[in-house]
């Protein structure tokens, strides 16, 4: 009797394991043609080997039970070669009415069945489509709390600029992922219950390599988001809206086949009221320099195409900053033109803005965001949105809220890089340390509070930081630095760095933070 109820147990705890080995994880709904009548559902299970890609589903709540779904569907299970176990499930539903609620699960009831999945095809009427964009991300507690910021916006759908997990293309970082996509699944939902599709443009950390590499190199980004199997493409969501979701030269080069499609896509949706575009690499940063390659290829192939198209706005993304430029045309500000919003800080820690003039920019600020976004026949209005949940933009300038955004917007911490111009640093005198000499000009209109740290160094250097120095508005201070190293290091790259930080506040209240890594050199 005891072996009997223990070959049960046994027989239980098997069925009750595999059961969870194939159990649906990571739902997600994306899109591979049209928003309104298509949608369609990815999701992963684990075990030894595939199951059938099937979903059930109505247009009413069952509550997950099989038997009460009008429809089912079948669609692909796929693998990415060299994840053994994992398994990937894509079904499309097609023929779908816009504006429709969609209830759904997925799986099997033998191997298991995912909980009830809610979702919304994109209306085609006047009503108003909203959505979230923004990109690097990562796998941070801070990505967490903003996707539950994004979400009770009450998004339509989230366009996602690149940058999203950091798996850098690598078999090894799949967990990157997984983390990435517990989050999203978990806390991209609507206070209403609706799961919220995504539609995802590729960036350089999605791709083994960053950029000008075969498809087989972003193994994660096409095979875990079904889009259509290109890395770029459009979408048109519902009456008033359609936006190019472009590749800043990671698979695809900016010019050549890429810009050809782009003439000819912003041709066919000319009657569309707003067109936008979403990609990685900024034409304009406000972290990086102008002159970056990759910046400068966006310039040179998409921006004559942008500006004779009349597209409303381009987000941009990779410089973890925020930024907004007036309306440009030809790098310059116009009238009519193409207004940038940026910079990709959608749960990656912010790095500084440069201080000083960018004739391109009308607002910076090293602050995490996201971009809601409102588009209505007559008008679209973004805000940017702080992890503290507070709208500091909005554009157009004479929409509602601008005021309140712009007051807010004055108050926040401005954290800028260091100008080159304001420092200067001797060599260090021998490979095995001396004294530094190192001259900080105060440029800002405002007193400044300079500390200087020693950043990287061998174990056993030995560095004693001067006291934190008050450097008066236009005044030049000189610093010695005794800095004694265990042994000589290698003069040709000594691996030795300062940390620079200066602080002050603005006559309004304003902080003020400037901080900057100094690689030193050794005289030879």
């Amino acid at each position: 009797m005891q072996a009997h109820l223990l070959r049960i147990a046994l027989g239980a705890a098997l069925s009750s394991l595999a059961t969870a080995q194939h159990a649906p994880r990571h739902l997600l709904c994306t899109w591979q043609g049209d928003p309104g009548t298509t949608l369609t559902l990815s999701y992963q299970s684990t075990g030894s080997k595939p199951l059938p890609a099937r979903l059930y589903w109505d247009t009413e709540p069952r509550d997950g039970e099989v038997a009460a779904y009008r429809q089912r569907a079948e669609g692909e299970t796929t693998t990415i070669p060299g994840l053994a176990g994992r398994w990937i499930h894509k079904v499309e539903l097609r023929g779908l009415e816009p504006g429709r609620a969609i209830y759904l699960c997925a799986g099997d009831p033998a191997s298991g069945i995912s909980r009830e999945l809610r979702v919304r095809t994109i209306a085609r009427d006047e009503r108003a489509l909203r959505f979230v964009t923004g990109g690097d991300m990562g796998t941070e507690a801070p990505v967490r709390a903003m996707l539950r910021r994004a979400a009770a916006t009450s998004p339509d759908f989230a366009l996602i600029g690149g940058d999203i997990a950091y798996a850098n293309g690598k078999l090894e970082n799949v967990d990157r992922w997984d983390t990435w996509l517990a989050y999203y699944s978990e806390e991209m939902v609507r206070p209403d219950g609706f799961a919220i599709p995504l539609v995802l443009a590729i960036g350089n950390h999605e791709v083994d390599g960053s950029f000008l590499r075969p498809k087989e190199q972003a193994p994660f980004w096409f095979g875990f988001f079904p889009q259509g199997g290109q890395s770029y493409f459009a979408r048109r969501f519902g009456a008033h809206f359609a936006c190019l979701v472009l590749d800043s030269s990671h698979i695809a080069p900016h010019g050549g086949e890429q810009a050809a499609w782009i003439d000819r896509t912003l041709e066919e949706l000319r009657e569309v009221p707003h067109r936008a575009a979403i990609y990685h690499v900024p034409l304009f940063p406000s972290h990086r320099e102008l002159e970056g390659a990759y910046s400068a290829l966006g310039r040179q192939h998409w921006m004559p195409l942008f500006e004779r198209h009349g597209l409303e706005v381009a987000f941009e993304n990779h410089d973890h900053s925020y930024k907004r430029t007036p309306p440009l045309r030809g790098g310059a500000p116009a009238e009519r033109g193409v207004v940038y919003l940026g910079d990709g800080c959608f749960g990656q820690r912010p790095r500084t803005v440069a201080f000083g003039s960018r004739s391109y920019l009308r607002e910076q600020g090293a602050w995490r965001h996201f971009w809601q976004v409102e588009v209505t026949r007559e008008r679209m209005v973004c805000r940017a949105i702080d992890e503290q949940g507070r709208v500091f933009d909005v554009w157009p300038e004479d929409a509602e809220g601008a005021g309140e955004a712009a007051a807010l917007r004055r108050t926040l911490e401005m954290r800028y890089g260091v100008p080159r111009a304001w420092v200067e640093v001797d060599p260090l005198p021998t490979s095995s340390g001396g004294a530094l000499r190192l001259r900080f000009e105060n440029r800002a209109e405002v007193p400044l509070e300079l500390r200087v740290a020693l950043r990287k160094a061998p174990r056993g250097a030995r560095f004693e930081a001067p006291p934190p120095q008050r450097v008066a508005a236009d005044q030049r201070v000189e610093l010695a630095l005794a800095l004694e190293l265990p042994s000589p290091v290698d003069v040709e790259k000594p691996e030795l760095e300062l940390e620079l930080e200066a602080r002050g506040v603005e006559k309004t209240g304003r902080a003020l933070y400037f901080t900057s890594i100094l690689a030193l050199k050794v005289a030879r």
